[in-house]
């Protein structure tokens, strides 16, 4: 019935994609940073500042490129 994994439940504990310890510090601090500035963006687009915009934008590029580099650890 399962072909595709031995263990059901593997996918879900990321046991292939984790390896790399600094991977996962980087995910501890990319995750909530990425959320708080998408939290920036729409309080900037709901007020049309443009204080929690540019910060917004900032923390998002800041969380995506933190991301890239743990991908990037994750495949040496």
């Amino acid at each position: 019935m399962n072909k595709g994994h031995p263990d059901p439940l593997s996918w879900r504990y990321g046991a292939n994609q984790h390896r790399h310890l600094a991977n996962l510090a980087l995910r501890l601090i990319s995750a909530p940073l990425l959320l708080l500035s998408l939290t920036l963006l729409l309080i900037g687009f709901w007020q049309a500042g443009f204080v929690p915009l540019s910060l917004g934008a900032i923390g998002l590029y800041a969380a995506l490129a933190i991301e890239l580099h743990g991908r990037h650890l994750e495949r040496k």
